[in-house]
């Protein structure tokens, strides 16, 4: 039983080696198949069988847009990659992206019918139910994010709270912009300090290069485009070592995974060993058991 473990393991570490390469990243300014331009969390790969079945429905629907992009495709991979994502997002909306489990809409079972056989009244208290639910968690989260606003940027809370009184609207774009930026820092200071801190900088030096290739753009003096650029490699610099730092933590946790893969893989192959050795009790045991059952005298 000593080849099976030694096989899960091998795979176990193979798996390691192949998943430590791409890690939680952000969507930027950076393109191109390097440390740089690492997918978000929730961004799907565009494998060649994605593009495919993307394109093949584009074509479909609209057969110019779909020969406009296989010329893009040409021209520019990754501009061809970006249109297409947008695509596929347009295509997930019009299939009911906003279904339940199983492709069915909130409320109703796979043939249509809510409870009882009866199609669920969006004005009925089951659809008020599930609203006043979801306003309430999304209100919780709101407020988990201003109370961590106010501990890690006392200034950009206050701002937020003035804009709230004079323009909800705006207020609530902004709100939700900053959940989504700063939702992967909030979840790592739970579990992983040292990876929020990582976060944290890295949003820092994405912010100076954004501000640095502004600047860069706008000036048309030889010589301060010369300095802002220099500026510009120390920040991308900066950011490469701080992504090596990113793969690297994530790579000893899978590490820390492994060994405990590895230990319940042996716990496993205890108990089966243990089995194996106890296997005419177990039988003789079970059928005694069984026996025993049919032979009781049923007062019932």
């Amino acid at each position: 039983m000593k080849t099976p473990l030694k096989l899960l393991t091998a795979c176990m570490a193979a798996a390691i080696l192949f998943l430590a390469v791409p890690v939680m990243a952000e969507k930027d300014r950076d393109h191109g198949d390097s440390i740089f331009s690492e997918k978000g969390p929730g961004q799907r790969e565009l494998t060649p069988e994605r593009i495919e079945r993307i394109m093949k429905r584009l074509a479909e629907k609209n057969p110019e847009k779909a020969k406009e992009l296989e010329q893009l495709r040409q021209q520019d991979e990754q501009k061809f990659k970006d249109e297409l994502r947008k695509i596929a997002r347009k295509q997930f909306t019009q299939r009911g992206g906003r279904k339940g489990r199983g492709g069915r809409e909130r409320g109703k079972d796979e043939y249509g019918q809510g409870k009882n056989g009866k199609p669920p009244r969006r004005d009925g208290p089951e659809h008020h139910d599930f609203r006043k639910g979801m306003k309430r968690r999304i209100q919780q989260h709101e407020q988990e994010y201003i109370e961590w606003l106010e501990q890690n940027n006392p200034e950009h809370a206050k701002g937020l709270a003035e804009i709230k009184e004079k323009d909800p609207g705006l207020y609530h774009r902004k709100l939700a912009i900053g959940m989504k930026k700063h939702r992967g820092i909030m979840l790592a200071e739970e579990n992983d300090p040292k990876l929020a801190e990582l976060l944290k900088n890295d949003l820092q030096l994405k912010k100076e290069r954004n501000e640095l290739l502004t600047l860069i753009n706008a000036t048309t003096d030889e010589q301060q485009k010369q300095q802002l650029t220099e500026k510009l490699k120390d920040v991308v610099s900066n950011r490469f070592d701080l992504l090596m730092e990113k793969r690297q933590l994530r790579y000893e946790s899978m590490l820390k995974r492994l060994e405990k893969l590895k230990e319940q893989a042996q716990k496993h192959q205890t108990e089966l060993e243990k089995l194996k050795d106890s296997r005419q009790q177990q039988i003789q045991k079970r059928l005694d058991a069984m026996l025993e059952q049919k032979e009781k005298f049923n007062w019932e």
